[in-house]
């Protein structure tokens, strides 16, 4: 600082000294004009052979030449001030930017001292001009957003919401330490805010994700969806589709009793509820398939009354009339009755009734006219025995013609 003083002081004086030596170069120039003057005056006198209007005209000169000499000296001295000042001035100007250039080191060292101070943990750090807070650790606001979001929870059950929290309570932790570094301002609620909202909408997508809730479970337990796709149940040929739906309602039901009492049921937890049931379906379809009869297709009777055996077909074809059901438990019997919803084999055994219906039929009256065939007792059946590869008639079936 003193240096910077003394070298002012110096350069102060260098200009008055400049100043100086022009006043007093202007003065020895007027000295030496003055002279000049006075000898030519004195020349002029002394011509006293010159007219008086010469030597009027020689002091006239004289004079001009003092004025303009005057003139060249105000210049000159003008010139040199705005010389000084035009120096001045560019000094002026470099101790400025020098200053500010101080200034921005001074600003960016205190950038870095603070940098390197919230890195170190500080404990406080300036916020604003003149005004330090004390930052807090994420998982204060973490745990205080936690405390909001069960003060004032989602659509959710509590057991639900609570496990959800302690489940991922840790990987929210992980994120809010790698976005804020740890810390958050108990002065900036926009963050805090920001926390609750996105624990709350995380909690919400992983309701979304990992949940059903009671109409997508209804749906998901409705038979058509519960037994769609299902490829094992085309193994099982005997039982009839309506008694298969049956059997999946009923499982269904079971299942839904099983599910836990809440608005919301874990995927995992139901998927796996499920396949059990669907295992059990197929357990109940097997034994009770096991306990059926074997169902078969003929066409007409041959001859006195049977069914030859290597022409029954488990598949109806557009030929067949009956419908043969071999006891599982004693396979050498067997029940029958005629294809009743077919209209084209009800046509088919009218026309030729005396082949088709009299050999293992009952007509009631005799009457063979009409157009559809109905069965004339309870139990719809007649009875087989299997006879030397043939199906020979026991009962006969009792029907009419209307």
């Amino acid at each position: 600082m003193g240096k910077e003083v003394t070298s002012k002081k110096n350069l102060f004086k260098v200009d008055i000294n400049n100043i100086l030596i022009i006043i007093n170069m202007n003065d020895s120039l007027k000295s030496v004009m003055e002279n000049l003057a006075l000898e030519y005056d004195k020349k002029g006198k002394e011509n006293i052979n010159d007219s008086g209007a010469a030597n009027e005209g020689g002091v006239s000169k004289f004079w001009n030449y003092l004025k303009y000499g005057s003139l060249i000296s105000f210049i000159l001295i003008l010139f040199a001030w705005l010389f000084i000042e035009y120096r001045n001035l560019i000094r002026k100007i470099k101790e400025k930017d020098k200053t500010i250039k101080e200034l921005k080191s001074q600003l960016q060292s205190a950038n870095i001292k603070l940098n390197q101070s919230v890195d170190k943990g500080s404990e406080s750090f300036l916020k604003s001009k003149n005004s330090l807070v004390k930052p807090i650790a994420s998982s204060e606001i973490l745990d205080d957003a936690i405390v909001k979001l069960k003060n004032n929870p989602p659509n959710i059950a509590g057991s639900i919401l609570l496990s959800l929290i302690d489940n991922n309570r840790n990987a929210w932790l992980d994120k809010l330490e790698s976005e804020y570094n740890g810390k958050f301002n108990v002065r900036d609620t926009d963050k805090a805010q920001f926390i609750l909202d996105y624990v709350k909408h995380d909690v919400e997508r992983i309701v979304k994700d990992d949940y059903y809730d009671l109409k997508r479970v209804v749906e998901l337990l409705d038979v058509q969806n519960l037994l769609g796709g299902q490829e094992w149940l085309k193994k099982y040929k005997k039982i009839a589709p309506e008694r298969a739906e049956q059997i999946a309602k009923n499982k269904a039901n079971e299942l839904q009793v099983k599910l836990p009492n809440n608005s919301l049921i874990a995927k995992l937890e139901f998927d796996k509820l499920k396949t059990e049931s669907l295992k059990e379906i197929e357990i109940a379809i097997r034994e009770e398939e096991a306990n059926m009869d074997t169902i078969m297709y003929s066409s007409q009777p041959v001859g006195e009354g049977y069914f030859i055996k290597e022409k029954l077909s488990d598949e109806i074809l557009g030929q067949h009339m009956y419908k043969i059901l071999i006891s599982t438990k004693n396979p050498d019997t067997a029940r029958f009755q005629f294809l009743f919803d077919n209209e084209k084999a009800m046509k088919t055994a009218i026309a030729s009734y005396s082949t088709a219906l009299v050999p293992v039929c009952i007509l009631e009256k005799d009457n063979t006219k009409g157009e559809r065939i109905v069965p004339t007792q309870d139990n719809g059946f007649g009875t087989l025995r299997l006879e030397n590869d043939r199906w020979k008639v026991q009962e006969k079936l009792r029907i009419r013609i209307v």
